[in-house]
């Protein structure tokens, strides 16, 4: 997948021996971002079962970049190595919803962490 420039203001994109206009080719080949949902050109990170641009899978306790550092995953959610081992080392799990710390009393369901406040049954 190389971009080409063809006049002043147009890029195409050649992907298979085929040349794209950029709309065409982010809808037909480029996976859109699990956090911010824009399409992403360039590197991706599949991570959790998602795609990612480096700048938006990020560590939800602290925002600090995930890409380059690795991360754990907690309740379905990334940590930087750093806040894991603050939080493991509380005894504290991360609540799948609002995703800050759940001090007291958390329910699990499906294996996910939550407030007691921010579960909700679905059929009630």
């Amino acid at each position: 997948m190389i971009p080409e420039v063809t006049s002043h203001w147009n890029i195409s994109w050649q992907y298979d021996g085929r040349h794209y206009c950029e709309y065409d080719f982010q809808t037909l080949y480029a996976p859109c971002c699990g956090d911010c949902g824009r399409f992403i050109v360039g590197r991706v990170i599949n991570a959790m079962q998602q795609s990612w641009h480096p700048e938006c899978f990020k560590c939800i306790n602290c925002q600090c970049e995930l890409a380059n550092i690795g991360y754990v995953k907690n309740s379905g959610k990334p940590l930087c190595k750093q806040c894991s081992a603050e939080l493991k080392g509380s005894g504290k799990a991360i609540c799948y919803k609002c995703h800050f710390p759940i001090h007291d009393g958390g329910i699990t369901h499906h294996g996910m962490k939550y407030h007691p406040h921010h579960f909700n049954c679905y059929k009630c």
